[in-house]
């Protein structure tokens, strides 16, 4: 495989994995992360993974074959993160999650500032 210019950013969340994409094509982006996917087998295995495609337009099979090729290799997709209103609303109808609970470490010192926000859903 010949080297691009595209990058791909994991990061570690509560509730699975994010993988970060950049705006290069999206056949070769879903290439180049399938590839890294498949080379660290274990790594990815039942993971649940939320996946930012930046601007990326991507529609119902596109979506769709990501899911299931992600699926046959054990991993869960669950959220969608994109600045496209196409994709996100196709995200949306399959019903994929298209927002992430990003962690705020300043927030858990400030709990005498949140009041008693106790209440458990």
């Amino acid at each position: 495989m010949t080297e691009t210019n595209s990058s791909i950013q994991i990061k570690g969340l509560r509730d699975g994995l994010l993988v970060s994409l950049d705006d290069a094509p999206w056949e070769e982006q879903r290439t180049i992360f399938l590839a890294q996917v498949d080379s660290q087998t274990a790594f990815f295995k039942g993971a649940r993974l939320a996946l930012d495609v930046a601007s990326q337009v991507l529609h119902v099979n596109d979506l769709v074959d990501l899911r299931d090729q992600l699926s046959e290799r054990g991993i869960f997709l669950w959220a969608i993160i994109s600045e496209s209103p196409t994709t996100e609303k196709t995200a949306q109808l399959l019903g994929l999650a298209t927002r992430i609970s990003k962690p705020r470490p300043e927030e858990s010192r400030q709990f005498s500032a949140a009041g008693s926000g106790e209440d458990d859903a």
